[in-house]
């Protein structure tokens, strides 16, 4: 029944036959039989007895066999101490009960026997005359009852629990049990607390394990797979496999936890400094895994691909998580750029123009030092000939800007005569075509725009120069002489 009052059914046929089968799928679909007790765990199986074998549903409805071969077990007759569960017998009419770690407690009731199936599906006893476990039993009265069952206050295993009709795990390790013929409930208190702790780890990757029993210390059955501090607690894993971590009191009792090492990613390799709009891809020798960025705003990266795409300036930890749980991370850093490059983007061939940026302390470089070259702390461009130069202005990150510089020729030659009488004209040209002409001193010398028909003005010199629509120039000095002299002497012979 649900929180809502709504009832369903989680295991058999509903058809009204009993009987055993179905093992391995849809618990529904399963026959199931006389049972006697029922129970679950925080993880959301479900445990029942049926025909002396206790079953398990699972958290998606699979039912399975959990404990029990089969047989029916008696006082006489039970075995498979300390191996599988699923090999040993155990009796009928079980109370169930499970423990916060997810440990199952199962109490006969015709014979007193308290076993336990541990995480690792093996079977032990814990209460009952069968082998002697360092555990102890005490007396909690219900009031005006005097208990009558013996085996109080020594080891568990020796004591006379016949007849058990409720079970209860509770913290710490203890179990509390009701039975038929006493008017009280008894527990069974642990000489050493159970060990506390997530039983996975990572190759590479630690865990913390505690125990409530103060003073005691660490050991690990294989360092090789797991370590353990000797007062911490604090579990390392080394290789893949299982180690059996040992809690042990200052009385030399012991409780023990199996941990599993699983083996973690392999280091990620790639670039892990990049600038603004800058991708680089990550990858990690160890396949199947997934790829996350802790930082969004700063770098993404593709989940299956390791391509990282920078965002802004900052570091992000780029995970590579396997299927186990187990990851590798990687920080990336991301530097911003440079601010964009100022000034003037065009030169005359042999002429000079300077760039600048706002970020300080870059170097300036030349993609094509044959057009053109840049002081490398000035930013002063010197075209050298007509065409295009990426100009790049690097940062200690060694993230970048750049802008590209065009190269403009410069105009031919002015030919033609270079003096002139006053108020008399001469003609200049120049081989490039589609310039104008333009005089420094036209009080000196004036020149038709588009002709290059330059006219004495008054003596003296002047510039005059054809300028291309690049903005490219040349130049040439005009000398504007006086009208000469009148000539003298007879006017004939």
């Amino acid at each position: 029944m649900d929180v809502s009052g709504v009832i369903t059914t989680i295991a058999g046929t509903g058809t009204g036959v009993s009987g055993y089968s179905g093992d391995g799928g849809p618990a529904t679909a399963a026959q199931v039989g006389y049972g006697w007790g029922i129970a679950c765990d925080r993880y959301g199986n479900v445990y029942f007895e049926n025909y002396g074998i206790v079953r398990k549903i699972d958290s998606n409805g699979i039912i399975t066999r959990f404990a029990g071969n089969g047989s029916y077990g008696s006082s006489y007759d039970y075995t498979g101490e300390g191996g599988p569960a699923t090999d040993a017998n155990i009796g009928g009419s079980l109370n169930l009960s499970t423990d916060y770690e997810g440990n199952l407690y199962m109490a006969e009731d015709w014979t007193g026997i308290v076993q336990k199936v541990d995480l690792s599906g093996i079977i032990t006893t814990v209460a009952g005359n069968m082998e002697l476990l360092n555990l102890f039993i005490v007396y909690v009265y219900l009031p005006y009852f005097t208990p009558f069952g013996c085996g109080d206050g020594g080891p568990a295993t020796s004591a006379g629990t016949d007849y058990l009709t409720c079970i209860a795990a509770g913290k710490e390790g203890k179990i509390y049990i009701g039975q038929e013929n006493q008017p009280c409930v008894r527990v069974v208190t642990p000489p050493v607390a159970p060990v506390h702790g997530t039983a996975v780890v990572c190759a590479g990757g630690t865990v913390t394990f505690t125990n409530s029993t103060a003073g005691g210390t660490w050991t690990s059955s294989n360092t090789s797979v797991a370590t353990v501090g000797l007062s911490s607690g604090l579990v390392s894993g080394i290789a893949s496999g299982s180690a059996v971590i040992t809690y042990t009191s200052g009385s030399g009792c012991t409780a023990t936890k199996t941990v599993t090492v699983t083996a973690g990613a392999a280091s990620i390799t790639g670039t892990a400094t990049l600038c603004t709009g800058d991708t680089a891809t990550l990858s990690d020798a160890t396949s199947g895994g997934t790829w996350t960025s802790g930082s969004t705003g700063v770098a993404t990266v593709g989940s299956s691909s390791g391509l990282v795409t920078s965002v802004s300036g900052g570091t992000a930890v780029i995970s590579y998580t396997l299927g186990t749980g187990c990851s590798a991370t990687k920080t990336v850093t991301v530097n911003a750029p440079p601010s964009a490059i100022t000034g003037t983007a065009t030169v005359c061939a042999g002429l000079n123009t300077t760039l600048s940026d706002a970020t300080t302390g870059g170097s300036w470089s030349s993609g094509s030092t044959g057009v053109a070259t840049v002081g490398s702390s000035s930013g002063t461009v010197t075209g050298v000939s007509a065409g295009t130069a990426t100009i790049t202005y690097t940062t200690g990150s060694g993230c970048y800007v750049t802008q590209a510089v065009t190269v403009n020729a410069l105009p031919a030659s002015i030919t033609g005569t270079m003096t002139v009488f006053l108020f008399a004209t001469t003609t200049l040209s120049d081989g490039s075509g589609g310039g104008s002409w333009s005089s420094s001193n036209t009080a000196i010398a004036s020149v038709g725009s588009s002709t290059g028909v330059v006219t004495g003005v008054s003596a003296g010199t002047a510039t005059i120069t054809y300028t291309l629509a690049t903005g490219c120039i040349a130049t040439a000095t005009i000398t504007v002489s006086g009208i000469p002299a009148p000539i003298s002497g007879m006017a004939s012979v």
